[in-house]
């Protein structure tokens, strides 16, 4: 109770909680909580006159790392795991979980799909040793099929978070500790974000509030913001193509609504979408790269839209301050530093979302690469205080000075185990096999590799299919090539 993180706890209460366990659980007596190892430590400082180590993992920045992946967590209150990956993100097969049993010094490993690992990590959500999920875990007859009848994880714990309106779950009074157990395995920002997300995508696919949807690609990612977020590309039919400055304007807006007329967008805007200030009015803040905003803020001010440039356009921002201008951290804000916006999605959802005109190769590229930039990562050294003068250690790898770990915060982790899509897309996009000549993958059964040889389809891939197709079907050459997969199979 004597650490600052303990400042909040009532200590009667842990008193409590303590004493109970120590009397339903079954784990309790049988080995060494970290209360004890704590409280050993602290009596051999007393005696030796030392110092607490302090232990810390800190954020490593490299200029030359991509800031969209290893961009450091911008919220101090949030719980998230940080673990060497594979190249795809995933966790690693195996993971160190180890007990001390009290009658030893001896650490005992446990495997991490044992069902004991649960209660013992959480002992406050299962006091009674409820075991967790485990290989052996079967669905009751009602839910059985003859395909499957055992639990997956997946299903475990998604089950474990859902909201039941009859039955108390102690988890979502949790707190803190709820945040770690969804990364070892706040739920409620996600399921919001989901719901308002299929309105947002209904909105604009469906019901067509900018125009007729032909192809469109999102993908959901947290960044380290502690908020899940989306990056959509949608591309409109020709007829509804937006061409002029006029369309841009009718669409999307890069000025501060009128504060009397607009009051409820106007007080969503300067809360959602404004940019800093930063560049020279704020040199510290985390846009800032070699001392301008990465961002390009804050903007010129341009009486007229102009769409004639080779990137995004330049929207239309007058210098109307004193009607609409206001005041953050002393600083004038005003049209400059609005992120453009579209005046409908903003009141309706209450969001920052940022609407841009994509019509050059140069803005599809840029969004493209935030759209497949990949998972979160991070940098992680450790820091430790391992002296009586508390001097500041950060005890690097030998060879890689770092760790390069995959960061997944509290949010993110319950993304996915309610089974929440991280990416969608309207068209199934079908790669044509490309190869030198002869050089074909080809699969056999066990000693028929010869025959294999001999099928007449070896020769044969889905690109000189293609091939072939226009040259034997001459009423394929009526469709371009992506509608070939509408009219024909491979």
């Amino acid at each position: 109770m004597t650490e600052p993180a303990n400042a909040r706890c009532l200590r009667d209460n842990m008193i409590t909680i303590n004493a109970v366990l120590n009397y339903v659980s079954p784990y309790a007596n049988c080995f060494r909580k970290l209360r004890d190892i704590y409280d050993k430590e602290l009596s051999n400082t007393r005696i030796t006159g030392s110092s607490m180590k302090k232990i810390s993992l800190i954020f490593t920045r490299n200029l030359h790392d991509d800031q969209r992946v290893y961009n450091a967590p911008r919220t101090a209150n949030d719980i998230a795991i940080v673990y060497i990956a594979d190249r795809d993100g995933n966790i690693p097969a195996e993971l160190d979980f180890s007990v001390q049993p009290s009658n030893s010094n001896t650490l005992k490993r446990i495997n991490m799909l044992s069902k004991h690992l649960d209660p013992m990590i959480f002992p406050v959500f299962s006091p009674n040793g409820d075991f967790g999920w485990t290989t052996d875990l079967s669905h009751n007859m009602n839910h059985a099929t003859k395909i499957r009848n055992k639990v997956t994880v997946l299903e475990f714990y998604s089950n474990k978070i859902a909201i039941r309106r009859k039955h108390f779950n102690p988890l979502f009074y949790a707190g803190n500790l709820f945040r770690q157990y969804l990364v070892y395995a706040p739920d409620l920002v996600t399921r919001v974000f989901h719901l308002k997300f299929k309105e947002f995508l209904d909105d604009i696919v469906k019901k067509n509030i900018f125009g007729e949807i032909l192809p469109y690609v999102y993908v959901i990612e947290h960044q380290k913001r502690g908020l899940p977020h989306a990056h959509c590309l949608f591309t409109l039919s020709d007829e509804d193509k937006i061409k002029t400055a006029d369309d841009v304007d009718n669409i999307i807006s890069a000025e501060l609504p009128d504060r009397n007329a607009q009051s409820e967008l106007y007080n969503i805007i300067i809360t959602q979408n404004i940019h800093g200030p930063y560049g020279r009015l704020n040199p510290k803040s985390i846009c800032m790269v070699d001392g301008s905003c990465s961002k390009k803020f804050p903007k010129a001010f341009c009486n007229e839209t102009d769409v004639s440039t080779d990137g995004y356009p330049i929207y239309r921002r007058r210098n109307n301050s004193n009607e609409t201008h206001f005041t953050r951290n002393k600083i004038q804000v005003d049209n400059r530093f609005v992120v453009p916006c579209n005046s409908f999605l903003s009141l309706k959802y209450n969001a920052g979302i940022n609407v841009e005109l994509c019509s050059t190769v140069k803005a599809i590229k840029y969004i493209n690469n935030y759209i497949t930039k990949g998972y979160d990562c991070a940098r992680i050294g450790v820091q430790v205080n391992a002296n009586d003068n508390l001097e500041k250690v950060v005890d690097y790898d030998e060879i890689k000075q770092y760790l390069n770990c995959r960061y997944m915060s509290s949010q993110e982790a319950a993304w996915h185990l309610q089974d929440f899509p991280i990416h969608g897309q309207s068209h199934n996009v079908v790669m044509l096999s490309i190869r030198l000549k002869d050089g074909q993958s080809i699969f056999s059964e066990e000693n028929q590799a010869e025959n294999a040889l001999l099928r007449e389809s070896v020769a044969c891939t889905t690109l000189t299919a293609d091939f072939d197709l226009n040259l034997s079907d001459s009423s394929a050459h009526q469709y371009l090539y992506q509608d070939i997969p509408n009219h024909y199979v491979f």
